[in-house]
C-alpha cells in the first residue's frame, strides 16, 4: 500500500472516495442532474444555432415591436439618443500634410453631403432622407438584429441624382436563409452569406420576388447573388464565426411575453372580480329551486339560460330565498405582490438589453438624485455603445463610398481625385443627450477641469461638438457683434 493510500485510510478515505470529492470540486455548472436536465451540456456551432433559431427569433421580436408597449417604448428612445432629432453629423476633418486643417475642403465637403442628404438623392426609392434612413437602421439593429443596405450606382436609377450615388434598404427577412452550399471558387454560401476561406463578406444572396407578392409575403423561388462591393452589412456578431447578427431582444422575450400573459391574466382576473360578487349557495335538503327574482324592471329574469339569478346594485338590500345563502367572490387579485413581481421582471428584462430599469418601464417610484444619474450613466454608455457600432459598420463606409462617386460626378470641385485619401478623414459625432441638472453636470466638468482630470476639448466632446467649432463660433459671434455694434448684450448707436 502506498503513503498516500495509508493517510487516506487513517482519516477513513479511500483513494475512489477522493478521486470522486475531487471531481464534484470542478465546475459545478456543468454537472448534469435531474433539476438541470433541459440545459444542454453539448457544444454547438454558432452557425448552427443561428440557422435553428433566426427566423422564430426575428418573427416574435417583429411581434413584440408591433403590441408590446416595452420594446416600442425602446424603439422609439433609440430613435431619439442615439441617432437624435438631427441624426449622426457628418464632420470632414481634412488637413494639410503639415497638419493644419484643410478648411476650405471641409466646408465644400460638409455642404455637397447636407445637399446629397435629402430624400431626393439620399435613397433610390427618393422617400427617405438620410436621416430617416438612420431611424430605420437602428429599428433593424434592434429588432431583427442586423441592417442591410444596397449601394445603388446604376445610370437608370440615378439619372436624376448629380452624386450618382444613393442607398436602398434590403429586408434582412429577404435574405435566403435556406441557401447554404460550397461554391467550386472557394467560397462558402451559409444562409444566404456568401464568405470565403478567411471569413471575408463575398456577397449576400437574396430572394427573388417581386413586390406585389410581398401582400401574401410570398418568398418566391430562386435568389439572386449581390456582390460585397454593393453591400453594408451591419450586425452586432456573438461569435467571430458568425454570418448574420440576432436581436438584441432575444435574451429576454420568453420575459416580455410572460410579463405580458401576466397582466392579462390579471387583468381578466380583476375584470371577474368586479363582475361577479358571489354565489346563492342551496342546501341539500332545499324542496324547490331558486328561479331568479319575480321582475326587474318589468321583465322576468327567470329563464333557465340566463345563469344570474339577483342582481347587484347600489344601496340595495336583497332578502334571500329560504334555505339559501350567500357565498361572496372574493379572488383578492390582483395580489399585493403584483407591483413588484413586475417590477423584478422588469429589472430583468432592462438588464438583458443594457438599459436603466426606470427609464425603460417609466417607474420613478423612491428615485433619488444619485440613483437616477447612475442609472442615466448606465444608459449613455449603452448608446455610446450602440453609436459605435452605426458609425463603425455602416456610416464610415457610407461616407467612403459617396466621397468616392461625388468626385467623379465633379459634386466636389475644385478638389481633385487624386487627393481622395486625404478626403478621408472624418467623423460621425453622434448625439448627446443633454442632462436634467445641467448646472451640476457643469460645475462637476468645471472642477475636474481645474484638477487637471480632463481638458476643455474632452468636455466639448462629451457635449457633442468638437472644440474647434466651438471656437470658430465664437470668433465669428465676436465678427457679428462687431459687425453691428453689440457689446455685453447692450446695443450701441453709432
Amino acid at each position: 500500500m502506498s503513503r498516500i493510500d495509508r493517510i487516506l485510510n487513517a482519516i477513513g478515505l479511500s483513494r475512489n472516495k477522493e478521486i470522486k470529492k475531487t471531481y464534484y470540486r470542478n465546475f459545478v455548472a456543468a454537472m448534469q442532474s435531474r433539476l438541470r436536465a433541459n440545459w444542454t451540456a453539448t457544444r454547438i456551432e454558432i452557425n448552427n444555432e443561428i440557422k435553428n433559431d433566426l427566423p422564430a427569433l426575428r418573427a416574435r421580436a417583429r411581434d413584440l415591436r408591433l403590441n408590446n408597449p416595452i420594446v416600442a417604448g425602446a424603439v422609439i428612445d433609440n430613435r431619439v439618443n442615439i441617432v437624435g432629432p438631427n441624426g449622426f453629423d457628418l464632420q470632414p476633418m481634412v488637413k494639410f500634410f503639415d497638419g493644419s486643417s484643410d478648411q476650405f475642403a471641409n466646408d465644400v465637403i460638409k455642404k455637397a453631403f447636407d445637399k446629397w442628404s435629402v430624400r431626393r438623392y439620399a435613397s433610390a426609392s427618393q422617400r427617405l432622407s438620410f436621416l430617416m434612413i438612420q431611424y430605420l437602421a437602428i429599428d433593424h439593429l434592434f429588432i431583427d438584429g442586423e441592417i442591410i443596405l444596397r449601394i445603388i450606382t446604376d445610370k437608370k436609377v440615378t439619372k436624376e441624382n448629380p452624386f450618382g450615388f444613393t442607398l436602398d434598404f434590403i429586408d434582412p427577412n429577404d435574405v435566403d436563409h435556406d441557401k447554404n452550399e460550397n461554391l467550386p471558387n472557394g467560397n462558402t454560401i451559409l444562409m444566404g452569406v456568401e464568405i470565403d476561406e478567411w471569413r471575408r463578406l463575398k456577397a449576400i444572396w437574396v430572394k427573388d420576388k417581386d413586390k406585389y407578392n410581398e401582400l401574401y409575403s410570398f418568398n418566391g423561388g430562386n435568389s439572386k447573388r449581390i456582390s460585397a462591393e454593393e453591400i453594408i452589412f451591419v450586425y452586432d456578431p456573438l461569435h467571430f464565426k458568425a454570418v448574420h447578427g440576432i436581436t438584441p431582444l432575444a435574451p429576454v422575450m420568453t420575459t416580455l411575453k410572460d410579463l405580458d400573459m401576466w397582466e392579462d391574466y390579471s387583468l381578466q382576473n380583476a375584470k371577474a372580480s368586479a363582475a361577479k360578487m358571489g354565489f346563492l349557495k342551496k342546501p341539500l335538503d332545499a324542496i324547490y329551486d331558486y328561479q331568479g327574482a319575480d321582475e326587474v324592471e318589468g321583465e322576468t329574469s327567470s329563464e333557465p339560460d340566463a345563469g344570474k339569478y339577483m342582481d347587484f346594485e347600489g344601496g340595495t338590500v336583497e332578502e334571500l330565498p329560504a334555505g339559501y345563502e350567500f357565498q361572496a367572490f372574493t379572488p383578492e387579485f390582483p395580489h399585493a405582490q403584483h407591483a413588484e413581481f413586475v417590477r423584478n421582471n422588469g429589472r430583468k428584462i432592462a438588464t438583458g438589453i443594457g438599459r436603466d430599469y426606470t427609464s425603460l418601464f417609466g417607474d420613478r417610484e423612491n428615485e433619488s438624485y444619485s440613483s437616477a444619474r447612475s442609472g442615466e450613466l448606465k444608459q449613455r454608455a449603452t448608446y455610446s455603445y450602440l453609436q459605435s457600432i452605426i458609425r463603425e459598420q455602416m456610416l464610415i463606409p457610407i461616407y467612403e463610398n459617396w466621397l468616392k462617386f461625388a468626385l467623379l460626378n465633379g459634386q466636389l470641385e475644385p478638389l481633385r481625385m487624386s487627393d481622395i485619401e486625404r478626403y478621408k478623414d472624418h467623423w460621425w459625432q453622434g448625439y448627446v443627450k443633454p442632462w436634467v441638472d445641467m448646472q451640476k453636470e457643469v460645475d462637476a466638468q468645471k472642477a475636474a477641469e481645474e484638477a487637471g482630470y480632463i481638458s476643455k476639448i474632452q468636455i466639448v466632446s462629451q457635449m457633442g461638438n468638437r472644440y474647434e467649432d466651438v471656437l470658430a463660433d465664437k470668433k465669428k459671434e465676436q465678427e457679428l457683434r462687431k459687425k453691428f455694434g453689440v457689446e455685453d448684450g447692450n446695443t450701441k448707436t453709432n
